[in-house]
Formats: C-alpha cells, structure tokens, sequence
C-alpha cells in the first residue's frame, strides 16, 4: 500500500524505553534511516513496570548498548555475565533445554512480526471480569522519549504515533486512558507528528479479529495493518509509492 520496505521492531508490551533501544540498535547495525515510523504506543508504553522478561537479551550482550541497558536500568546482568555466557542462564534451565533441544520460537514470522492464527477465546476475557487495566504513566521516561523522537525527525524521518486496536470489552476494564490519549495527542501536536488513535475503530467490535480483548489475531493484524498503512497514504498525501 505504501510501496516501501518494512520491519517490525516494536515489542509490544514493553516499556518506552526497550524500544528506543531496539530503535538505536537498527539505526546502529543497518546504518539505514527509516522514512517512515510508525510508532505503537500501547497504554503500559510509559509504566513503572513490565511482564516480559529480559533474558530474551541474554545472547546479544556482547554489544555494549544492550549490556549497558540491562545493568544500568534494569540491574540484571553483571561483567561476569557478558563474559561468561553460561552465568547469564544459571536457575533458568528451561532456556538451557530449548537451547540444547534447538527449540525455536518464532517459527512463521515475517519481518520481525509473528501473528497468532487463532480464534477468540472468551475465557480470557472471563479472566478480566474483577480486574481493571489502569493507565499508567512514568515521568522519568519522557525525556528519553522526546530525545528519540527529536532525533527521529533530525535524522529525517516522518514519525507516526499510533494506539493499535483494544476490543470495547477490554475497554470497559480500562480506567484513565481518555487522559493518556490527550497526553499522547498533545505529543503528536507540540513535536508536528500524527496521531492515529485506533481504540474506538470499528475492528474494536469484532471478536474475530482478536484472540482475546487484548490481542489481534493474525486476521486482525493484518486487517490493521492494511487500514493503518491505508490511513498514513491518506495523510501523507503520498499519490505515489516512495523511493
């Protein structure tokens, strides 16, 4: 749709500040300047706290920037452990098995992205009944964030904030996100970036398109993606594909 090459560096889930590493890591190794970013900003990208763990990085600490990121923010790898491979993985010896066993996990994906071929499945919705999902937001990350997106656009590229698709169920659980889109709008507007806010679209009111109220489908994914890229050529004004 919008005639260029593309890759996934987002994860999901994380904090802001994992995917500004990811971001200098690209810019780092391919020595290549995006065009075009496009920026998911989920509503636990600025929190105090994340689920994923970080030994997903365990093999890369040879380089410097990923090191220097765990032992400093997050305090969870030391000198002996970049330089001593098998002390990153003590007490993790289900990460030794998929090793040893030559496990992979992203079989199937595609430009960084594996999407979920699977139907909605209404028991993790159940599972949200007495929860809430809070809005959350982490002061001491913003300056990193305005730093990187500065440099995005010094470097000349076209920088694009986007809240993906939340189903309206999971919605009801969530609490102050109206506050976190005029934080996220006001971004866009103070730093000439667009924002596309995709939590009242209608792909919101479909369960065929997520696996559950939090999570696209591989049909919702791709659904997304092609209204989403469809939505920056419109935007753009972009009448033809970019060299």
């Amino acid at each position: 749709i919008l005639g260029v090459n593309s890759y996934n560096l987002v994860m999901h889930g994380n904090l802001i500040d994992k995917y500004i590493l990811r971001y200098k890591l690209f810019t780092k190794y391919s020595n290549k300047t995006p065009q075009i970013i496009v920026w998911d900003l989920c509503n636990g990208a600025f929190g105090y706290s994340e689920r994923y763990f970080d030994y997903q990085f365990a093999p890369y600490l040879f380089d410097k920037d990923i090191f220097h990121f765990l032992n400093n923010r997050r305090h969870k790898f030391t000198l002996l452990d970049r330089f001593m491979p098998l002390l990153r993985y003590y007490n993790h010896k289900e990460i030794l098995g998929y090793a040893i066993k030559n496990e992979r996990f992203w079989i199937g994906s595609h430009k960084g992205f594996q999407g979920k071929d699977w139907n909605w499945n209404p028991e993790r919705l159940n599972n949200l009944e007495n929860k809430s999902i809070p809005m959350s937001f982490n002061p001491e990350l913003f300056p990193d964030f305005l730093s990187t997106l500065n440099a995005m656009k010094d470097a000349g590229s076209k920088v694009i904030l986007v809240y993906s698709p939340f189903h309206y169920k999971g919605q009801q659980k969530q609490h102050g996100m109206d506050s976190l889109f005029c934080i996220y709008k006001k971004i866009a507007e103070d730093n000439d970036c667009l924002f596309l806010n995709y939590n009242y679209d209608s792909i919101c009111l479909d369960t065929s398109f997520f696996v559950d109220a939090t999570h696209l489908n591989l049909k919702g994914a791709n659904c997304f993606s092609a209204k989403c890229a469809k939505d920056i050529k419109i935007a753009l004004k972009l009448s033809r594909p970019i060299q």
